[in-house]
């Protein structure tokens, strides 16, 4: 299954997890190594680089980057440029254990400022509603329970916005979590989480 790149926050129809149901290329895995912010359009070939444009054909140059990434960990922190202002989130992509393609997204984004934190799962489509999905940050102790809002071809969308509570269980953490959702089935699936790298991310989306 390819995941949909989505932006979570203003609404789950709105792209990257915050651009739910767009037409987006899927976001790479993280690498281990943090990065640099880097912008994400191509660039020519050199052979047409190299070619003289005509002065009909030359097209001024962007002032800045459409999207640019930042790499924290297993994360992923993607800013986006949109009419309405610059878009940020979280992210990072689940597979099932001794799986390398991507069944799950999780992303996390504000709204606007001073507004919660808020935490947008996306799932493959075939599921069942009613039991939602669970984050688990700490098995039988710390979950986070996300309720579905939407669902489309891509896959379906559960979201929740994070009491200060519930935003301080993601700091400090190593041991990994896992989330759980039920397949249209009845069978429970459960994704491991990894959360190396997550408080730094947070930490940079925060001065966004």
């Amino acid at each position: 299954m390819r995941l949909v790149a989505f932006s979570l926050i203003s609404s789950l129809m709105v792209v990257p997890v915050f651009w739910a149901g767009g037409a987006m290329a899927e976001t790479a895995r993280p690498s281990a190594t943090p990065a640099r912010p880097a912008a994400t359009q191509s660039k020519p070939p050199v052979a047409a680089a190299a070619a003289k444009p005509s002065a009909s054909s030359v097209k001024p140059v962007l002032a800045t980057p459409q999207s640019t990434t930042e790499t924290y960990g297993d994360w992923i922190l993607i800013c986006s440029s949109t009419p309405a202002g610059q878009i940020c989130e979280v992210d990072t992509t689940l597979s099932l254990r001794g799986q390398a393609e991507a069944v799950a997204r999780i992303a996390f984004g504000q709204p606007a400022k001073g507004k919660p934190l808020r935490l947008v799962v996306q799932t493959p489509a075939n599921i069942l509603i009613p039991p939602g999905v669970k984050l688990d940050i700490e098995p039988d102790k710390k979950s986070i329970p996300l309720a579905y809002r939407s669902c489309a071809p891509g896959g379906c969308f559960a979201e929740a916005d994070l009491s200060p509570e519930q935003d301080q269980f993601f700091r400090g953490r190593s041991d990994p979590g896992q989330l759980v959702f039920t397949t249209a089935s009845g069978q429970a699936i459960a994704l491991p989480v990894s959360f190396r790298g997550l408080e730094p991310a947070l930490d940079a989306l925060g001065h966004k």
